[in-house]
């Protein structure tokens, strides 16, 4: 479980200095924390980058639903891995781009 739980930490990107602290946390501990993450992953309808690039491309959402999910993307972008920033990507940025553009025209 040691070495699950550096490889977690690793996947994660954090710097050094918030890393530290999760190391040494005791194993039943670090259980609770992933035990945590699972469950508000479980709770969210986007799991991933092109869920959130498909919900997005709905033209038929309303601008109240499309603005809760930019919430949503904003702390998935800030919590996230840099695997999945990346897959984000080009696709994800024209997508917003494209809705800031449709809420200034209106």
């Amino acid at each position: 479980m040691q070495y699950v739980s550096l490889d977690i930490i690793i996947m994660l990107h954090l710097l050094q200095e918030k890393k530290e602290p999760l190391l040494h946390l005791p194993l039943s501990k670090k259980r609770e924390m992933l035990s945590m993450h699972s469950r508000n992953q479980a709770r969210t309808q986007f799991h991933s980058p092109a869920d959130y690039i498909q919900y997005l491309s709905n033209p038929d959402l309303s601008l109240q639903k499309k603005y809760s999910c930019i919430e949503s993307l904003r702390v998935a972008l800030t919590n996230n891995s840099l695997e999945w920033v990346q897959e984000f990507g080009t696709k994800g940025l024209k997508q917003v781009l494209s809705l800031l553009n449709e809420c200034f025209r209106k």
